[in-house]
């Protein structure tokens, strides 16, 4: 009852907060409390349990649509935080919704465009993002309620598309930074890697300088039959890190082929020696997907953003969503996984 008090109140914070202030010091309370449980070492695997479609029209904020989403991360029991990658008016907006996917509250996201991943650092009290924008990617940390620049440089894939860049970022036990492309510079479809970067901190930030940069191997045409380009073909939509395992992650794979998607979770080991990540498919979204309660065939739609959530009986959860890019033939989907 505490806890469900304490978020009532932040809700009603949120409902109000117009400013940018007021947004980081929500953000800074809440992220403070959340602690993750300790897990045994074990075979992973997921199942599905639920999934939601927010309408569009949910946002009570005047001419604000929910969409166009491409990252997520967990705020508190009640609430997750969702961002936009651009608005009609071009920019990224922060919103809040709740587990019973209700949209709570939407601000402008301290007037930062093209995002594409969040995550909060708990040990550093920042809130870092991704962004990509024409043909350079980076990241960045909001710090006394003004964005700060860690690193910016092209897209690797530039000569192909420049809508592959920096799709997601996670801080994993050791509180190293990881960053991951969409997609590498190869033009091989089969025997492609994407460049995975590894910042250590140093002090109380990360240098760009001082990177390792990593191989995740990958196939670019794993659905498309040697098409690939800005929307068709495959590609990294997220990277989670483990909190009780300095070297493991999870990578979501998203392959289009101009009528389906198909959506891939991996389990990504670093590797002792070596720079070469290793990967074992732990849930595909097109075949291990009936939910259980109806007996209903899932589809994926346009996952992009994906957190831990909650517990539940000392069994991992797992939230993602997905980015309808403002078009009315996509949904706003979010979807749950637990732990089998």
């Amino acid at each position: 009852m505490k806890n469900n008090a304490v978020a009532g109140r932040m809700h009603g914070k949120i409902l109000r907060i117009n400013q940018k202030s007021s947004l980081f010091i929500l953000l800074l309370l809440t992220f403070g409390m959340i602690k993750m449980p300790a897990y045994s070492q074990k075979k992973l695997s997921f199942k599905l349990e639920k999934q939601a479609i927010i309408p569009r029209d949910s946002s009570k904020e005047k001419g604000k649509k929910f969409g166009g989403i491409s990252a997520i991360e967990y705020f508190n029991e009640d609430s997750i935080l969702v961002v936009s990658d651009h608005d009609a008016d071009g920019y990224s907006y922060i919103f809040t919704i709740n587990t019973y996917n209700r949209v709570l509250a939407v601000n402008r996201f301290y007037d930062l465009q093209c995002i594409e991943a969040i995550r909060y650092n708990k040990r550093m009290h920042k809130l870092f993002y991704a962004f990509e924008k024409g043909k350079s990617t980076g990241v960045g940390y909001i710090e006394d309620e003004k964005p700060v620049t860690i690193f910016t440089e092209p897209i690797p894939s530039a000569n192909t598309t420049t809508n592959r860049g920096i799709e997601g970022i996670t801080f994993s036990k050791d509180n190293s930074l990881w960053v991951s492309f969409e997609s590498g510079g190869s033009k091989d479809c089969e025997n492609s890697t994407i460049p995975f970067y590894r910042f250590k901190p140093t002090g109380k930030n990360y240098a760009a300088g001082k990177k390792t940069v990593y191989e995740y191997p990958f196939v670019r045409c794993s659905c498309s039959r040697g098409n690939f380009n800005g929307a068709l073909g495959n590609g990294v939509s997220e990277i989670l890190a483990f909190k009780d395992d300095p070297n493991k992650m999870l990578v979501l794979e998203r392959c289009f082929n101009g009528f389906q998607l198909h959506v891939l979770l991996y389990l990504v080991t670093v590797p002792k020696t070596g720079r070469k990540l290793k990967k074992e498919l732990v849930f595909n979204f097109n075949k291990d997907n009936i939910l259980d309660e109806i007996r209903n065939h899932f589809i994926p739609d346009n996952l992009e953003g994906m957190t831990w959530g909650k517990n539940e009986n000392g069994k991992r959860t797992l939230y993602l969503i997905s980015d309808n890019n403002f078009n009315m033939l996509q949904r706003n989907q979010v979807v749950k996984l637990i732990e089998e």
